[in-house]
């Protein structure tokens, strides 16, 4: 309508899996009507150790509630992700933290209990390649 979103944030401890637990994953408040939504939040998961830190990561998603008509539920859409880990995901390359994310979240573990506060771009699925086929175990050499 008007070019304005009704975005909220879901993060996730990486790396996902289909039982995540509710202590793994969290939901920020819905910012109504903006292009330029901010949170101030803090995330804890205090459930684990630092090791077990080390080999985790955490994804950010940022997603838009559209408007929906009375009575009915309008579905999410994804507007981008940042990926903060150090490791790869295992799930598709382009999915692995990159760049500034890589550095923040090795900032962030060299400087337990420290605020560490950075500027990340959205990456969108609509700009990432997309994954490779499935591979045919029936089909026999060329």
């Amino acid at each position: 309508e008007n070019g304005r979103t009704n975005p909220y944030a879901a993060i996730y401890m990486l790396p996902r899996t289909d039982d995540i637990s509710k202590d793994h994953k969290y939901k920020l408040q819905l910012k109504k009507n903006t292009v330029n939504p901010k949170w101030n939040a803090e995330v804890n998961f205090m459930q684990l150790d630092s090791k077990q830190v080390e080999s985790q990561g955490i994804e950010v998603q940022i997603l838009h509630l559209p408007k929906s008509e009375k009575g009915k539920k309008a579905p999410c859409g994804l507007l981008g992700i940042v990926r903060l880990c150090q490791h790869k995901t295992g799930v598709h390359e382009h999915l692995d933290g990159r760049g500034i994310e890589v550095l923040h979240w090795k900032e962030s573990l060299s400087r337990p209990g420290v605020w560490i506060e950075k500027w990340h771009n959205l990456r969108g699925f609509n700009s990432l390649p997309p994954p490779p086929p499935p591979v045919d175990s029936t089909t026999t050499g060329p």
